[in-house]
């Protein structure tokens, strides 16, 4: 019962089950807070736990100066924490504050260099900044490192259609269903394309991902 981490472990499970709406997000942050603030009594020195009450401060209280608070306190005390920093990064990203949060997610990116979900938010930060040439060059690498990442695909791709790259983003509609298990789907679109031209098949695309 005295075992901080285990108290952190349950919270960290609880915020991710209401995070991904596995679990109704109010009840699963209202538990996470309990949990979170348990581990903070017994270890005011568990840098992580820190972070994760910053996320359930931010998501739960809408208490975006707590929350900050709660981050810089994390990384002070933890400053290896790759998940610490992704999250403060993608915070910062929310505020508008995108230098910054570019900083925290390279730091992320340099502690985890192969997680999925760190190198997938940096080409989001990258749009987010409109610098979308920089953000396809890193989607392009992302997908090579992760090709079956669904995530980074459909970022990827979108993101290639908005910027009129045609061919890119036939080929990448490919990749994209196939790692969905629908290559039929891209066939379909293909044949669309050739037969009836792009602003037929991108009526099409629109359909699918219109609202992304």
């Amino acid at each position: 019962p005295g075992f901080a981490r285990a108290y952190y472990g349950l919270a960290f499970a609880w915020y991710l089950q209401g995070s991904y709406n596995y679990n109704p997000p109010i009840g699963s942050f209202e538990k996470a807070l309990v949990w979170v603030e348990k581990a903070i009594e017994l270890d005011a020195n568990l840098g992580e736990a820190f972070a994760v009450r910053a996320m359930i401060r931010r998501d739960l209280q809408l208490d975006w100066n707590g929350a900050e608070e709660d981050f810089v306190k994390a990384l002070e005390l933890s400053p290896g924490s790759s998940r610490a920093h992704h999250w403060y990064g993608n915070f910062l990203g929310d505020l508008g504050r995108f230098k910054e949060a570019e900083a925290q997610l390279l730091q992320a990116k340099e502690l985890a260099p192969i997680s999925k979900q760190i190198n997938l938010d940096i080409g989001v930060s990258l749009i987010d900044r409109l610098e979308y040439e920089k953000a396809l060059d890193h989607l392009k690498m992302t997908v090579q490192m992760f090709p079956d990442f669904r995530g980074a695909h459909h970022l990827y791709l979108v993101t290639l259609f908005r910027r009129g790259y045609l061919n890119e983003t036939l080929e990448e509609y490919k990749r994209f269903n196939k790692v969905s298990g629908q290559s039929d789907r891209a066939s379909k679109l293909e044949d669309l394309f050739y037969e009836k031209g792009f602003f037929v098949a991108s009526r099409e695309f629109l359909k699918q991902f219109g609202d992304t």
